[in-house]
């Protein structure tokens, strides 16, 4: 797996991934490769995009099934400044069609994080399946 570094974080590129599954988050468009533990932007939304571009992670953990529990490092992002990493925790909905990742997210003073908190717009993080239920296959 290649991987980059920048201001937008950690970038994959999505063809030296294992297949990842499209999920909608906040209207963009995500990939989730659960065997490599990853979540990252695949098409992010307009008004992301000066902030954040396709391959850019925003969650990196270990690797995670369905119905098991997801733990890692959730990244939060802001234009011009790095990406502030936190830890979640979360897992799969008993359907399998949503993912919820939990914990404090960052709280900036210009790029600086100054605290965490569970009001933070970070705080919960949530990946509806953009595919029918029972059209998951082996995750």
């Amino acid at each position: 797996m290649q991987a980059a570094a920048s201001l937008q974080g950690e970038v994959i590129d999505h063809h030296a991934m294992h297949d990842g599954t499209a999920f909608d988050h906040n209207r963009s468009v995500m990939r989730v490769y659960p065997h490599d533990g990853v979540i990252a932007y695949d098409e992010p939304k307009p008004a992301v995009r000066d902030v954040v571009r396709s391959g850019t992670v925003l969650f990196r953990g270990l690797t995670f099934t369905e119905g098991g529990r997801i733990e890692g490092t959730a990244f939060a992002f802001k234009k011009g400044c790095p990406p502030a990493p936190y830890p979640v925790t979360g897992g799969y909905s008993r359907d399998n069609a949503t993912i919820t990742l939990r914990g404090a997210g960052p709280i900036r003073k210009g790029c600086d994080v100054v605290g965490y908190s569970e009001k933070s717009p970070h705080a919960v993080l949530r990946f509806k399946s953009m595919i029918s239920a029972g059209d998951y296959g082996d995750i």
